[in-house]
């Protein structure tokens, strides 16, 4: 985690072109939006006007690199929300209007409270929203300032999936890699490994949910797109049935041939 200050625009340009990528950023501070909730503005340093658009390519770079959330902890932000949105960031969250102080803080810190306990990004932000209702008297309509805004074709980050570094995981997984295979799999992206987390964390599961059943749909709808993930997912499930015990003779025949399919992917 990284905090900054009053950051320059130069700082969060570097920041955000940051090679090792970023998970989630949150903005506490000013913002407006125009009118028509078309624009949105928030002030780096308390007094540098900055749009999305000014940071466009910064951002994009970040949302390949696994960006998954964007928290506007600020006021009025639905103009921002708009802008980002059309850079296809899984989730942003905002606040409609203006927005107190104390509020922003206390929604911040119930929402991180469920959402690191493990509950979906939904249920986080709902409980939240949920225990703001107790302002009220000083505060009205505080429960209902914070708004989810997400990207309808991926999927809403979790805590678990944002945790992609897990060594059982990326330690299990090259037991079936070649050590070019290991090498090239540290330079996916952040999102592909976060995909690649939550397919595997599912697989282990003995029986799954409908949202868990239509999560795993999504990430197979996405590696449909993207040849080298859906690669990386028939390796963990070569991974599920060797731990499974269900290798046989046809199966291991069948990873040789992956090997060699491999070879379109990691030549030199």
């Amino acid at each position: 985690m990284v905090s900054l200050v009053k950051a320059s625009r130069q700082k969060l340009d570097e920041k955000l072109w940051d090679e090792k990528g970023w998970d989630i950023i949150c903005f506490s501070g000013h913002s407006q939006s125009e009118a028509d909730g078309s624009t949105g503005y928030f002030y780096s340093d308390n007094e540098t006007k900055m749009t999305i658009e000014e940071l466009e390519n910064y951002l994009a770079t970040a949302i390949r690199k696994g960006l998954q959330l964007a928290i506007f902890n600020s006021c009025d932000g639905l103009g921002l929300a708009r802008q980002l949105a059309r850079l296809h960031i899984p989730a942003i969250i905002v606040m409609r209007e203006e927005v107190p102080d104390v509020v922003a803080h206390k929604f911040l810190h119930h929402f991180l409270q469920s959402f690191t306990n493990g509950k979906s990004l939904y249920i986080s932000v709902r409980e939240a929203r949920e225990k703001l209702q107790v302002m009220e008297n000083k505060f009205p309509g505080a429960s209902w300032l914070p708004v989810i805004c997400q990207n309808s074709v991926e999927i809403p980050p979790t805590w678990q999936s944002l945790q992609i570094a897990h060594s059982n995981f990326e330690g299990s997984l090259t037991k079936l890699l070649s050590p070019i295979e290991t090498k090239r799999f540290k330079l996916l992206t952040s999102k592909q490994k976060s995909l690649l987390q939550q397919y595997y964390e599912l697989t282990n599961l003995s029986e799954l949910s409908k949202s868990e059943t239509e999560q795993m749909e999504k990430i197979l709808e996405i590696a449909e797109s993207d040849n080298l993930l859906s690669y990386w997912i028939e390796k963990i499930d070569g991974l599920v049935y060797e731990n499974l015990g269900l290798f046989t003779e046809e199966k291991l025949d069948y990873y040789e041939k992956q090997k060699a399919r491999g070879k379109e992917f990691f030549v030199n």
